[in-house]
């Protein structure tokens, strides 16, 4: 990991099962204002005097259960197979004040700071949330304890951190 003045830059090797991870984390949101929709058709189908709430929640259920199966466990899945020889390829990054660069095979593309919406860690990587439908991984397997703080820090400050105007956010 290269660590200038004015940029941060370190190669990390992708990992699938994080892919999967965050595919199903993105379509797990999906899946929970589908299950509001329900709800609320439900309710008033029953406030209408349409069916009863048993049958309504009956109906509802069933379709929520195959759509958590669709969306969280099948498609994830067959997305992630369509994509296997893109994944576990080595990425560049390199975060500076304009936001964030990511290098894959010949392609690269960047993340601006302002779309950046928020910043976590969980399960093995840094997820980059892009708002509530687009977030992207950083797998963390190669970067030391040291590294990962490094570039979390630099990642919730927005950039600030690598040019000493601003700490942690």
């Amino acid at each position: 990991m290269e660590d200038t003045a004015r940029e941060l830059n370190f190669h990390v090797q992708g990992d699938p099962r994080l892919s999967m991870a965050l595919a199903r984390r993105l379509l797990l949101r999906v899946w929970c204002l589908m299950a509001l929709g329900v709800l609320a058709v439900a309710t008033l189908l029953v406030r209408a005097d349409v069916t009863t709430a048993k049958t309504a929640l009956l109906y509802g259920g069933v379709f929520l259960l195959l759509m958590l199966y669709f969306l969280v466990i099948e498609s994830p899945k067959r997305t992630l197979q369509q994509n296997a020889h893109k994944l576990g390829r080595p990425t560049a990054y390199r975060i500076d004040s304009a936001g964030i660069h990511i290098t894959a095979g010949f392609g690269t593309e960047t993340v601006p700071w302002p779309a950046i919406t928020r910043v976590t860690r969980a399960r093995g990587q840094i997820i980059i949330s892009q708002g509530w439908r687009t977030a992207s991984g950083i797998p963390l397997d190669g970067l030391s304890a040291a590294e990962q703080d490094s570039v979390l820090t630099v990642l919730r400050s927005r950039g600030r951190a690598l040019t000493g105007d601003g700490s942690s956010a």
